[in-house]
């Protein structure tokens, strides 16, 4: 939440995102997990999803890390850790 919310000025530039903060979800990415965009606006419920998207990742990331789960967060494709990771 931290790096999302102090590195999201690009919402300044980009005022019609698609992801909504604190965590910068993407609910049309979630929406099978019972996510929606109402849910996301609601801060409490946005962190909470945060968070067990970061569990899941952790779970199933081979010897995790902060920095290798953070990659992940940001770019679920990845394979290397990245800046923002790091």
């Amino acid at each position: 939440m931290y790096m999302e919310t102090t590195h999201g000025w690009y919402d300044k530039f980009y005022p019609y995102r698609k992801t909504i903060l604190p965590m910068n979800l993407h609910y049309k990415y979630w929406r099978e997990l019972g996510v929606t965009k109402e849910n996301l606006e609601c801060p409490f419920y946005n962190i909470e999803f945060g968070i067990i998207l970061l569990a899941r990742i952790t779970a199933r990331v081979k010897d995790p890390t902060s920095r290798k789960v953070a990659t992940i967060y940001h770019f679920l494709g990845t394979e290397k850790v990245n800046e923002y990771g790091a």
